[in-house]
């Protein structure tokens, strides 16, 4: 078991270096404010840095934090609906907090994204989510009230 865990957490940082260098910071053309935001354990968490790409077919979503870490969604569409956490390797999400210490949904974890619209025209995207993340040593960390806006490729 432990074997999977180290091939899932290979897996998220390969796919994690991928996708943040290709992801565009949102210029906000047509006044739509881009947001993420979160609680952690209960504790507030949010930014203004949201990026999201549509790769392949994959939707990649990434919010990040300087001071209070890294939020980051990969599901298996891009479309509206709800995306379960947790159940596959194409699917997941990930919080990485600001010591470096990564929270996986996969394989232990569990959540829900839910993408409530996509915005063609303006290429912007809106959802909610929540999960249940742990980290190698068995720690997990939740996260609750989840939602975002940020403009995508």
């Amino acid at each position: 078991m432990r074997r999977k865990l180290k091939i899932i957490l290979l897996f998220s940082f390969v796919v994690t270096g991928i996708l943040i260098p290709g992801c565009k910071k949102d210029n906000n053309d047509n006044g739509q404010n881009t947001l993420m935001t979160a609680k952690l354990d209960g504790h507030d968490w949010s930014t203004s840095e949201v990026y999201a790409n549509n790769n392949s077919g994959y939707l990649n979503i990434v919010g990040s934090n300087p001071l209070k870490g890294t939020i980051t969604f990969t599901l298996n569409d891009f479309s509206e609906g709800t995306f379960e956490l947790g159940n596959d390797i194409h699917t997941f999400g990930t919080y990485t907090n600001k010591d470096q210490i990564t929270y996986f949904t996969n394989p232990y974890g569990s959540g829900q994204v839910s993408i409530t619209s996509i915005d063609t025209e303006g290429k912007y995207i809106t959802g909610t989510f929540n999960f249940i993340a742990k980290s190698i040593s068995g720690n997990s960390i939740t996260a609750t009230e989840g939602s975002f806006t940020t403009q995508y490729d």
